[in-house]
């Protein structure tokens, strides 16, 4: 799983891991790696796959220090070019008393549609299972990109709450709210609507076990956008409301 877990955690909704296995090779570095099949790759409440399957993995490099670089990728559906993800993130964790701190950036790329890359600066900060966490759009991807809308020079942000508990029977809960700003209208609701949407909200519980050495876990999502308006962003009206994600997870 990534060092920055409950950062991808947030934004996706797909667990990896629940606890990452870490192999220690020396001077104070940790190798670990990780590998997931989901039913569906669902990012920031909108798939990534048009309800389809993803396999997914990635490895992490961490120090004792708190620094950490690691690798991520999954398959991808846009009716485009893109056939894959492919993120690379360095960053740097660490406890001030009780609050967990983790700040990094983070590079997502495509393969084959090199106009979608971007980059983003993220930091969260968590307590006694609370998280609250910010990502910011530095360079890459513009609106032009974006559901046919105008460009523009302003950039995403996207900012995140999150809970997660161990309910008996070691039984992971994790519930999230979030909130994604594009700056400019990027959702319309239906071909009269002339000034469009540029935020939406998104929700989700995920239940989480660990069974036969898999790490199992259930995934509701929906958000705030109408049929179409999510119809009009990511091609159906299903692919932002009422999600379920089923993944199963093995750490190395």
């Amino acid at each position: 799983m990534k060092t920055f877990a409950k950062t991808l955690m947030a934004s996706s909704l797909v667990f990896a891991a629940a606890g990452a296995s870490a192999e220690d090779i020396g001077g104070g570095w940790d190798l670990s790696a990780n590998v997931t099949l989901a039913s569906e790759y669902l990012w920031r409440g909108i798939s990534q796959t048009q309800g389809k399957g993803a396999i997914q993995g990635g490895a992490d490099l961490a120090h004792e220090s708190g620094f950490y670089i690691g690798t991520w990728a999954s398959n991808v559906d846009f009716d485009s070019e893109a056939s894959s993800e492919w993120d690379f993130y360095t960053g740097f964790a660490f406890e001030a008393g009780p609050v967990a701190l983790d700040f990094g950036l983070l590079e997502y790329t495509y393969t084959e549609q090199s106009s979608l890359n971007f980059l983003e600066a993220y930091a969260s900060a968590g307590i006694a299972g609370f998280t609250l966490g910010y990502h910011y759009q530095l360079e890459g991807q513009s609106n032009a990109n974006i559901a046919g809308s105008a460009d523009s020079s302003e950039t995403f942000d996207y900012i995140y709450a999150s809970y997660d508990v161990e309910l008996p029977g070691e039984v992971g809960l994790g519930l999230l709210v979030a909130q994604y700003d594009f700056k400019d209208a990027v959702f319309f609701d239906g071909p009269l609507d002339l000034t469009g949407t540029e935020k939406y909200m998104h929700y989700g519980v995920t239940v989480s076990k660990t069974l036969l050495g898999m790490d199992m876990a259930l995934t509701y999502s929906t958000s705030d956008l109408s049929d179409d308006e999510c119809a009009s962003f990511a091609g159906n009206d299903h692919y932002c409301n009422d999600v379920v994600v089923l993944s199963a997870s093995k750490s190395f």
